[in-house]
C-alpha cells in the first residue's frame, strides 16, 4: 500500500485476509498481556522510517475496535505527523496544542467519523512540540489514558533518526519492535534494541512485518477464512 489509509481499508475490505489474520493474532496477544485481560498502553517503534509502523498501528486499532474494545491512537511521530492529512481531519485543537499547554487532553483528543477509534495527533509536522517531549509528564498522560480507554497504541519516530521514541519508550506498557522483512538491515535492528535495553526498557514483543504471506505458514490461513 501507498499509505497507512490504504492499508486500513484494506483490512476494512477483507477483515479475514491472511494478513487481517496475523493482525488479529497480534491484538490477542497484546490483550492478553501476561495471560490476563487488561487496559494497558502499547507502543509501536522501528529502527528506520518505512518499515510499516504506522500502517500496523491503525491496523491494531481497528482489529482492537472488531473485538468490542475502547481503543485511542497516539502519534508521538511529531516531527513526521501525517495522519491526520492523510485522513483528512478537521481538529479545532491537536496533541501540539496540548503539550504546549494551548489546550486540554480532553479538547485534544479527536473521534474521526469514519473509524472505530478516537486519535491524539498533529495537524502537521510540529518539530517545536516534539522537543518539548518528556517522561516526567508523558507518563501521568499514558496513565490517564489507560484508564478511559482499554488500549492505548502509540506511534513513535524510528529510533535510529531521532531520541524521542526513547522518552516515550519509558513511558509505556508494551514495546512493540516492528521490523520490515527483507529490507532492515540486522544491524540496525541490533543498534534499536541496544538502545532501548541502555534505557531499561527493552523490546516486549518483535514483529516481522510485510513478511509475503505466499511464503510462510501464513498462506494456510485461507482455508480458514470467514464463509469457506
Amino acid at each position: 500500500w501507498r499509505n497507512p489509509r490504504q492499508g486500513l481499508a484494506a483490512l476494512r475490505g477483507d477483515p479475514y485476509s491472511p494478513y487481517a489474520e496475523g493482525v488479529r493474532q497480534l491484538r490477542t496477544a497484546l490483550l492478553m498481556r501476561d495471560g490476563r485481560e487488561g487496559s494497558h498502553s502499547v507502543l509501536l517503534l522501528s529502527s528506520a522510517p518505512g518499515e510499516g509502523k504506522t500502517t500496523l498501528t491503525l491496523a491494531l486499532a481497528e482489529m482492537a475496535v472488531m473485538a468490542g474494545k475502547s481503543v485511542i491512537v497516539v502519534d508521538c511521530d511529531l516531527r513526521r505527523s501525517t495522519i491526520h492529512k492523510m485522513f483528512g481531519w478537521s481538529m479545532e485543537h491537536d496533541f501540539a496544542d496540548f503539550i504546549q499547554g494551548q489546550a486540554t487532553l480532553a479538547d485534544a483528543i479527536h473521534s474521526p467519523a469514519d473509524t472505530g477509534f478516537d486519535v491524539l495527533c498533529a495537524r502537521g509536522p510540529r518539530a517545536d512540540a516534539a522537543e518539548e517531549l518528556s517522561l516526567s509528564w508523558l507518563r501521568p498522560v499514558m496513565d490517564v489514558l489507560t484508564r478511559v480507554y482499554d488500549l492505548v497504541l502509540v506511534d513513535a519516530p524510528a529510533l535510529l533518526a531521532v531520541s524521542d521514541g526513547l522518552i516515550v519508550a519509558q513511558a509505556v506498557d508494551t514495546r512493540l519492535y516492528v521490523v520490515a522483512a527483507g529490507e532492515t538491515p540486522r544491524d540496525a535492528v541490533q543498534r534499536g534494541l541496544a538502545q532501548l535495553a541502555d534505557r531499561r526498557a527493552p523490546a516486549t514483543e518483535l514483529v516481522l512485518n510485510k513478511a509475503d504471506p505466499r511464503h510462510g505458514p501464513d498462506a494456510y490461513a485461507r482455508e480458514y477464512r470467514h464463509g469457506a
